[in-house]
Order: C-alpha cells, then sequence, then structure tokens
C-alpha cells in the first residue's frame, strides 16, 4: 500500500514498502518543468537537470559516477512539462547511500561557469546559453545556481 506523508514544508513524501522485493528506487520530483519557462528561455529545466550532474561541493562529475557505481545502483533524470525529476535505483542496502548521493547533487550542485558554458553549447540553447554568458560578466567568482527546493530536499534528507 502506498502511503503519503506531508513533511511541514509541505514537501509529500510517497513510499512503499515490500518486503520481498530487494530493490529500491529515491527520488525528488520538482515542480517546475518546461511549461514554467519563458518562451526565450524553453530548455532551461532540462539545462539546469544536466548541470546536477556536473559535480557538487564535494564531488566531480566522476566521483558521482563512481559512487551509483560502487552500490551498483543507477540514477538519471527526465524533465516533462510540469516537472523535473532526479531518481535513483539500487538494492535496499544502498537506499541511504543512494539518498545522500540525490541530496548531494539537488542541493549542493555547482554551476561551473565552464560547464554552463559548454553544456548551453551541447544542448544547442542559443538563448540559455547568452542568458548564462550575461550573468557570468556580472559575476567574479563561480556561480552558484540555488532553487527554492533546496531546503525542502534538505528536510528529506537529513
Amino acid at each position: 500500500m502506498v502511503e503519503k506523508r506531508i513533511l511541514p514544508n509541505g514537501i509529500r513524501v510517497l513510499y512503499e514498502h515490500l518486503p520481498s522485493v530487494r530493490s529500491c528506487a529515491v527520488g525528488v520530483w520538482v515542480e517546475n518543468g518546461s511549461c514554467h519557462e519563458p518562451a526565450d528561455l524553453s530548455g532551461m529545466s532540462h539545462f539546469i537537470e544536466h548541470m546536477l550532474f556536473k559535480g557538487t561541493e564535494t564531488r566531480s562529475a566522476a566521483d558521482l559516477a563512481e559512487a551509483f557505481d560502487a552500490i551498483g545502483g543507477q540514477v538519471n533524470a527526465f524533465t516533462t512539462k510540469e516537472h523535473t525529476c532526479f531518481y535513483a535505483r539500487t538494492l535496499d542496502a544502498h537506499l541511504q547511500t543512494a539518498a545522500t548521493l540525490l541530496y548531494d547533487m539537488v542541493r549542493r550542485s555547482v554551476f561551473s561557469p565552464d560547464e554552463l558554458v559548454v553544456e548551453a553549447a551541447t544542448e544547442n540553447l542559443p538563448r540559455v546559453l547568452s542568458f548564462v554568458e550575461e550573468r557570468l560578466e556580472q559575476v567574479d567568482c563561480p556561480l552558484r545556481i540555488q532553487t527554492q527546493i533546496s531546503v525542502a530536499v534538505e528536510e528529506i534528507f537529513v
């Protein structure tokens, strides 16, 4: 039976325990997708989704991939019109590790200026690239993008 719990900050947690199943999945659904983007920044949600795989304050992109591999886990993400989801699948014994890694990606991602430019160019998002380049000209330290979900995600995983 799927159970639902609402945290004090309004975050909905849905879970189901199946005693005969040794696998688990954990995910973070952000209520932000392509329908929330201004027309001139179409693709921004998907762009940010990709950036969360580029590294965090404590882990490089390679470190993240190796950490999921070490637990036999898979990590992925997708963006829809209304949501962006980051999720991991692994054995139940590694749920805490998978959740910790996802938390790190969602809460502590570092948006390096070089990676921002490369990703925007790779995804062929000229308006997003212009937006990123304009912002980079305005800062003299590594750029970090923080969203409203940061505190909410922290409450789930801590």
